[in-house]
């Protein structure tokens, strides 16, 4: 792995962590600035994103939920394109459809 994509993932699974209480804002910051800084960032980070949406932690889910949204507001169209590909359109439809979606994610 790129290392650059690995201090992606690292500080990616740091914003997410089930230890974190809330939000933090300085490391979601610090996570699209990451994903913003080089052209191959955007698609690095959903695979990130994936595997941190496929925990059945519900704070977990949450908070990657929360710096996606943040992403989605901060990091421009080479993160849309990402996040409207069809692979992660469907991570999200299986998120939703998860039968044993914690009870603090349910909609």
């Amino acid at each position: 792995m790129n290392p650059a994509h690995n201090r992606l993932d690292q500080l990616i699974q740091k914003a997410t962590s089930e230890t974190q209480h809330k939000p933090d804002p300085e490391i979601f910051k610090a996570v699209c600035d990451m994903i913003s800084s080089k052209t191959d960032m955007p698609k690095a980070s959903i695979a990130s994103f994936i595997t941190r949406l496929r925990k059945k932690n519900g704070k977990v889910l949450l908070l990657t939920l929360e710096l996606l949204e943040m992403a989605t507001f901060a990091c421009g169209l080479p993160f849309h394109t990402q996040i409207s590909t069809k692979d992660f359109l469907r991570q999200m439809g299986y998120l939703i459809s998860m039968k044993d979606l914690p009870a603090d994610v349910e909609y």
